[in-house]
């Protein structure tokens, strides 16, 4: 409940929520009356953001691996380096290629930390995110 409330205020401050999974961003609308958008970082998404006027910042990163890894790899270094779902939105993987959203206030923690998935060293690189350039990579 407090994660709920805390997107709230950040709304009411005139500020985006963090990345909500569907279930919190239905708790949100419903206890938040005012009329939201609804920010998807590409088409499919799951996790996405609620906000009322201004769109919010989000980053695209590619990680590289010579290894193939899974989503849960993935996740799990993520989960090592202790950072909240909220500040992370989907885990993309095609044809070995493996994307994540994240808010700018963890960039640079990520680029200096995330050099090991599993047991393989991966780099991580920060991609245009529009629309066309996801479409061509997902």
């Amino acid at each position: 409940m407090y994660f709920i409330e805390k997107n709230i205020t950040r709304l009411e401050n005139k500020q985006s929520t963090l990345f909500l999974d569907p279930n919190e961003q239905k708790q949100v609308q419903a206890k938040y009356k005012k009329k939201l958008q609804i920010y998807k970082p590409y088409k499919d998404s799951i996790k996405n953001i609620l906000y009322e006027k201004k769109e919010p910042i989000i980053s695209l990163y590619e990680i590289k691996s010579k290894e193939e890894l899974k989503h849960q790899d993935i996740l799990g270094a993520i989960y090592s380096l202790n950072i909240d779902k909220s500040l992370y939105g989907d885990i993309i993987i095609k044809e070995n290629h493996y994307y994540i959203y994240v808010l700018p206030i963890i960039e640079h923690y990520l680029e200096s930390n995330l050099i090991k998935i599993k047991h393989t060293n991966v780099t991580i690189e920060k991609i245009p995110n529009d629309d066309e350039y996801f479409k061509l990579v997902v």
